[in-house]
């Protein structure tokens, strides 16, 4: 499926992948092997962590991200993950709290 995804895309294309949950990390692997080589993706975050848990500073969206982190690890050191998408439910409420946690965390977790 994404050989014919990734063909089907240009750089200017507003075609998606769209999960609804987290992939399997042997997906991702896939994505990574038969994907083009110059093919970059964007991970968009769970709606586990961004909605349901509204993102914060509680230990369980830790875990989440951490995981999240971890099954997108394999296209991070492919060099094909170019960056993370956080779409935010419309009542959230701004707190710069929340996105300096993810901010810190996700850049500790990448940063090698």
């Amino acid at each position: 499926m994404i050989r014919n995804f990734a063909k089907s895309i240009t750089q200017n294309s507003r075609n998606r992948l769209h999960l609804l949950s987290s992939p399997q990390k042997g997906t991702v692997i896939g994505w990574l092997k038969y994907s083009p080589s110059d093919f970059v993706f964007t991970a968009k975050l769970p709606k586990t962590i961004t909605h349901d848990k509204l993102i914060g500073l509680r230990d369980s969206v830790k875990t989440d991200l951490e995981g999240f982190f971890d099954v997108m690890r394999p296209l991070q050191s492919g060099g094909k993950l170019g960056c993370f998408l956080i779409q935010l439910q419309p009542k959230y409420e701004y707190n710069p709290e929340s996105l300096k946690f993810f901010s810190i965390y996700s850049t500790q977790y990448f940063v090698t």
